[in-house]
C-alpha cells in the first residue's frame, strides 16, 4: 500500500473519532484536577469540617478511572478500525466464557 494512502487513512480514523478522544482526555484531566484540588482532604471522608461523605478528591477519582477506561477503550476502537488488532466475535465470547466460569466459582466461594 502506498504510505500517503496509509497516511490518509489513520488521519481519517483519527479523525473521526477524535470526539472520543476529546472527551476521554477532558475526563482524565477533570479527575487529576479534582484530585488535586481536594489534595489537603484525601484519604478523609465525613468530618466536623465536611460533613459531606463526598469530597473533591473521591469524584476526581471516579472521573479519572472512568476517564482512562474510555481513552483505553477509544484508541482499542482506533487500533481495530486500522487493523493493526484483530479482534472477532468468536474471541471475545471465548474471553467471555472464561471470565465468567471464573467469577461465578470465585463468588460461589465468597458466598456459600
Amino acid at each position: 500500500m502506498d504510505p500517503s494512502a496509509e497516511i490518509d487513512r489513520t488521519f481519517k480514523v483519527i479523525v473521526e473519532e477524535l470526539p472520543g478522544l476529546i472527551a476521554s482526555v477532558t475526563l482524565v484531566i477533570g479527575g487529576v484536577w479534582l484530585l488535586f484540588d481536594d489534595a489537603k482532604d484525601f484519604g478523609r471522608f465525613a468530618d466536623e469540617e465536611h460533613p459531606s461523605p463526598f469530597h473533591h478528591w473521591q469524584w476526581g477519582l471516579m472521573i479519572l478511572f472512568f476517564g482512562l477506561l474510555s481513552l483505553g477503550l477509544e484508541i482499542l476502537k482506533i487500533l481495530i478500525k486500522l487493523g493493526i488488532i484483530q479482534l472477532r466475535f468468536e474471541d471475545l465470547k471465548r474471553w467471555w466464557n472464561w471470565a465468567e466460569k471464573r467469577l461465578s466459582s470465585a463468588m460461589r466461594n465468597v458466598f456459600v
